[in-house]
């Protein structure tokens, strides 16, 4: 909610992006190839601001515009290789190996 007397500052205040940040565990991230398949991946979607990804805890943070990309992500993703935490099987674990061969020739 937005308190502000001026004009201008009342403005700025409805009209200021509100970021959220959203984090979830994922399966199958092994190296910095996924890391970078998954980042390529997430970039795409035009509301995410920024993607973290930590390999030691298979976590992935993002700051999202629209809330409604979120699921759209995740699917995303799960078709890459890398679903959410307790929907793996051995198709995507499979897809996965692909996506981190592809992480890793962008990175060289």
């Amino acid at each position: 909610m937005c308190l502000f007397s001026d004009a201008y500052a009342l403005y700025i205040c409805k009209n200021v992006i509100q970021m959220k940040t959203y984090s979830f565990l994922i399966e199958n991230l092994k190296c910095r190839g996924c890391e970078n398949t998954i980042r390529k991946e997430i970039a795409k979607f035009p509301s995410v601001n920024k993607v973290t990804v930590n390999l030691a805890l298979s976590q992935i943070t993002i700051d999202l515009e629209e809330v409604a990309e979120l699921e759209l992500i995740k699917d995303r993703l799960a078709k890459i290789g890398y679903p959410e935490v307790g929907k793996n099987s051995f198709v995507t674990a499979a897809k996965s190996y692909i996506s981190c061969a592809i992480g890793r020739m962008d990175a060289l």
